[in-house]
Formats: structure tokens, sequence, C-alpha cells
């Protein structure tokens, strides 16, 4: 997190910084942005940045946090109601309210993708507490629909909830192309249409087993 001293500059400063920071990460990956470029972008001296923030770890985590907090709030009015819809409305509507996140704020989302398709530590680092909570809360939900009638009682809640989760990701690393920041909307709202409708009406055809 930053230091006491950084909420302390004006805000208009603060914004400058912060900025330089998006504007980096989201042409490279963390490993290859850059300190020196986010410095002289944002107009402040060397000795500066190290009295605001400890290292590039630390200003990236901070900006992770300001991602975080921006696409919720696209969210939030989906969320609120998370315990009153099927669940797979609800990933359906997130998903949509995600993409228009995406529409908005393409430099946040082209940070959270560079992350997802980089891996390595600082993914680790990032998205595990991220990927257990949306797993729990998944696993959760399904539970909530099974108890509702919605769901087979022999569905795997966990298994199911994992599925979601990684398929949303997936469809959305497919067709997000990191080099111009571009995607079809359209098309990412059929595919992910495409699978809940799999998952609501099934596959099997006739009485077999496999």
């Amino acid at each position: 997190m930053p230091t006491k001293t950084f909420f302390n500059l004006e805000q208009k400063k603060q914004d400058r910084i912060i900025q330089a920071a998006i504007d980096e990460f989201s042409q490279k990956n963390y490993d290859h942005a850059n300190i020196a470029t986010m410095i002289k972008n944002a107009s402040i001296p060397r000795g500066s940045f190290y009295q605001y923030f400890e290292d590039k770890k630390d200003l990236y985590l901070y900006i992770i946090k300001i991602l975080g907090e921006s696409k919720v709030k696209y969210m939030s009015h989906i969320i609120e109601n998370k315990d009153h819809m099927p669940f797979l409305k609800l990933i359906k509507d997130l998903y949509i309210s995600g993409l228009k996140f995406a529409v908005d704020q393409p430099k946040l989302v082209k940070i959270m993708t560079y992350l997802i398709a980089t891996k390595g530590d600082i993914y680790d680092e990032v998205m595990k507490d991220a990927l257990d909570q949306s797993l729990a809360l998944f696993t959760n939900l399904i539970e909530i629909d099974k108890s509702r009638g919605l769901i087979k009682e022999s569905v795997d809640s966990k298994t199911f909830a994992q599925l979601m989760r990684d398929m949303t990701v997936n469809v959305t690393l497919s067709e997000l192309n990191l080099k111009t920041n571009t995607f079809n909307e359209e098309i990412m709202i059929q595919k992910i249409t495409q699978i809940i409708q799999i998952f609501e009406t099934g596959v099997k055809k006739g009485d077999y087993h496999v």
C-alpha cells in the first residue's frame, strides 16, 4: 500500500502518479513494466517514488486494488441480489456487467488480462485469494440452487463452480486481443450464453452411460 506521504499529496498529483502507473502496466506485463517510465510520465523525481511506494510490486498491488474496487462498482447491483437469483443467470449477468466494465475501463482490463495470461509468482500472490473467494461464493450459490430444486443434487457443487469460473475467464482470454486491446462484445456474450444453455439443457441424448 502507498505510504502516508503519498496520501498527503494533493489529489491531482496522486491521480497523475496512478495514471502513469496504469498506462505502463496496461502496455506491458508486470515483469517488463518500467519504474523509470512511470516516474518520467508522472513528472516526479525518482527519490520521491520511493517515498510513496516501497517498490514496483507495492505500486502494482495498489493498482490491482483500484481495479478490483472499480469492477465491484459495476457489479454491486447484481451481487446485492445474488441470494435471490438463479446461479446460471447470475453468472451471465456478472459476465455482461464485466464486459461493460471492459468497454468503459479498457486499460484496467488489460492489466488484469496481462496478469492472467502471464501468470508467474505475482499472479499467485494477487489471484489466489480472489480465486478461492469466487470458488467459495459460487459453490455456496450452487448449494442454494440445489435447495430450491434448480440444480440436481447429484452435481458436485465445487466442481461445477470451478468449471463456470474457469470457463468465463477462458472465454475472455480467447477473445481479447492483447495487442490491440479489442474484443467483440457480441461474440463473447454469445459464447457465455451458449455455455450456460449447455449446462441448462445438458448434452446427453438417449439412454446411455459413459
